[in-house]
């Protein structure tokens, strides 16, 4: 009998506090094929488990056959190493594609934009 193992794959973020986290474009394909989602979620929580607290949703934009993640900025999270993961429908099919850590690191400068 066939067996299902889907792995999200890793995708770790390393920002400084007050920074943007830059558009990261993930790329969707299926059977070789450009995947179409319906929606795309990707959180930031303080630890690997939907219960712990959540730090920020990520801004997604979703198109045919990629999901871009990011934009948003960390002005007000603290330091530290968090996890986070991308989660889409397809309005069918729920996965969860990458997952990795999210660390945001001290900063020094500070300007306001």
């Amino acid at each position: 009998m066939p067996s299902s193992n889907f792995t999200p794959k890793t995708y770790d973020f390393i920002h400084t506090r007050g920074d943007t986290v830059l558009p990261v474009e993930f790329g969707l394909k299926r059977d070789g094929v450009a995947w179409t989602v319906d929606s795309a979620v990707a959180q930031v929580r303080e630890a690997k488990n939907r219960a712990s607290t959540l730090i920020l949703t990520l801004t997604d934009v979703v198109a045919t056959g990629k999901v871009t993640v990011g934009g948003d900025q960390l002005t007000s999270i603290n330091p530290g190493t968090y996890y986070w993961d991308l989660q889409v429908t397809d309005g069918t099919e729920v996965l969860t594609l990458v997952a990795g850590k999210f660390v945001v690191l001290n900063d020094i400068t500070h300007v306001s934009a």
